[in-house]
């Protein structure tokens, strides 16, 4: 039993491997899509019942996407912010 519990392992891991690979490929292609296609995964997700960990839902929506953010000067948890 536990040589296919393994075979079973293996396997899946092989699976996600190659969804990571092709989800990298989107991304590599177009992030935003990338995004679009992880919203819809989740969303999907939901729809059939499947908890996904770190759904956080708030009012918050940042309006400026993460590469247009500028760094923020110093560090808050230290104090050091201006």
């Amino acid at each position: 039993m536990a040589a296919l519990d393994e075979a079973i392992k293996k396997d899946l891991t092989a699976e996600v491997q190659e969804w990571i690979e092709a989800f990298d490929e989107v991304v590599a292609h177009d992030w935003e899509h990338a995004a679009g296609l992880l919203l819809a995964l989740r969303g999907r997700a939901r729809e059939a019942g499947v908890p996904a960990p770190g759904d956080v839902v708030t009012p918050y929506l940042n309006t400026i996407p993460k590469h247009d953010e500028v760094p923020y000067p110093g560090d808050l948890r230290e104090g050091t912010a201006p």
